[in-house]
């Protein structure tokens, strides 16, 4: 009998330069490069147990079994390892998970899942590898996680092949970012990756794919530079356009929420007032304001009092890690 165990943990991110659309559905290619940043306010912490004595492939998320759906995302990401390693046909996989945020709202899970998911696979084996080649295998469970593993602001870069398509840093956590994440508890009305079908199928989709690169080199600009107030304006204008996009496509959803609009308001209203806000909104109803650190608590007390919703201030998150401590 032969057993491998470890576990790790992953940052949601907050999609800075959107990702909608892909050019190949298992393996998970994007139609353009995208960035994005961790917050290390919340994570998923995964442990997983490998070993020819189990007698089926388990998942379960937050207690409860993983969707078909999960199961062989997170299937493709072992057999990615089992082939990187030459590990037996027999051995099987029991993953755990556990996320400290709600999930299906708008906050990332998919990446931190599958970001915690392939290092603690990566540690379970003892692969030594680097982050860009882990950065691949993540891709393969969510294509956000690519970028989550990577941490901090990350690029995930477009191509036609799986070896080709990966995530790089381009800053850490020193970049003064703060983020006041207003969460509004209501579950998205679909998968993240439906919403991305209905985007490919809006009129506006091309005129997205011609916009995106100028401002993907806007965001690296004020990334590089620590422009906070740039990175913000910019994070803003993607949403806007994005959900444009999702908005028009051939079932017109909306995946906002009344507290979503509320919140967008009293953004533009702390705008007038001088303070330093810039809304993000992923795909769901959650959104993220962007901010200097000297502004996060005067900001956060403007949304206490919102009814039915919570809210956190979180710092710029890092790579995926390793742990000591399971859950099983």
């Amino acid at each position: 009998m032969t057993k491998y165990k470890a576990s790790a943990f992953g940052h949601p991110i907050q999609g800075l330069i959107k990702y909608h659309g892909k050019i190949d559905e298992v393996l998970r290619l994007p139609s353009h490069n995208s960035i994005s940043v961790n917050l290390s306010r919340f994570y998923t912490y995964t442990t997983v147990e490998i070993s020819n004595t189990l007698d089926n492939n388990t998942m379960e998320i937050d207690d409860k079994p993983a969707s078909r759906d999960a199961m062989e995302r997170a299937l493709r990401v072992f057999n990615a390892f089992r082939k990187l390693t030459n590990l037996p046909e027999d051995y099987k996989i029991k993953i755990i998970s556990k996320n400290n945020f709600m999930s299906g709202i708008g906050l990332g899970s998919s990446s931190s899942g599958f970001a915690a998911l392939t290092m603690a696979i990566s540690s379970a084996l003892k692969v030594d590898v680097d982050l860009t080649t882990l950065s691949k295998i993540a891709r393969l469970g969510s294509g956000s996680a690519s970028r989550s593993i990577v941490g901090g602001f990350s690029e995930w870069v477009v191509a036609t092949t799986h070896e080709h398509s990966y995530s790089y840093r381009l800053a850490g956590d020193e970049v003064p970012l703060k983020m006041i994440v207003v969460e509004i508890p209501k579950l998205k009305d679909l998968p993240s990756t439906l919403a991305q079908i209905e985007t490919e199928k809006s009129i506006f989709y091309k005129v997205r794919l011609g916009y995106i690169p100028t401002m993907l080199r806007k965001m690296r600009n004020a990334i590089l530079s620590h422009d906070v107030e740039k990175i913000g304006e910019l994070a803003e204008i993607d949403t806007l356009n994005l959900h444009a996009v999702i908005m028009t496509g051939p079932n017109r959803l909306i995946l906002w929420r009344p507290q979503t609009v509320e919140v967008i308001r009293k953004v533009w209203k702390l705008r007038k007032r001088g303070v330093p806000a810039y809304f993000s909104i992923d795909t769901g109803a959650t959104v993220y304001i962007n901010t200097h650190e000297k502004f996060a608590e005067e900001i956060l007390d403007e949304f206490n009092g919102i009814e039915g919703i919570n809210t956190y201030i979180s710092d710029v998150g890092l790579e995926a890690k390793p742990s000591s401590n399971h859950l099983f």
